[in-house]
C-alpha cells in the first residue's frame, strides 16, 4: 500500500521535530531555539516568558511539539510535492 504525500510529511516531521527537541533540552544550544520557533514562540506565550508552573510547562511542551511537527509536516508536504512534481515532469 502506497502512502500519502501527507502521511509521509507527517512521518518525517514528527521524525525531526523529536530529534530537535531531544537536541536542543540535551545541549541547550541557541540554535535550536531558531530551529524550532513556531513551538517555542507559543510555549513563551503560554509560561508567560519566565518559566510557569509544572503542569504550564508541561503543557507548553506538548503545545510546543504539535506546533513544530504542523509547520515541519507543512514544509515536508510542500517539498515532497516539489520533487513528485520534479519527477513527473522528466
Amino acid at each position: 500500500m502506497k502512502k500519502s504525500t501527507t502521511a509521509k510529511a507527517m512521518s518525517f516531521s514528527v521524525v525531526i521535530v523529536a530529534f530537535l527537541m531531544l537536541l536542543s533540552h540535551l545541549t541547550d544550544a541557541g540554535v535550536f531555539f531558531f530551529l524550532l520557533y513556531p513551538g517555542a514562540a507559543l510555549s513563551l506565550l503560554i509560561t508567560g516568558g519566565h518559566g510557569g508552573t509544572e503542569s504550564e510547562n508541561n503543557i507548553a511542551l506538548v503545545v510546543s511539539f504539535v506546533v513544530n511537527t504542523i509547520a515541519y509536516g507543512l514544509l515536508c508536504a510542500a517539498l515532497l510535492a516539489i520533487r513528485s512534481r520534479e519527477k513527473g515532469t522528466l
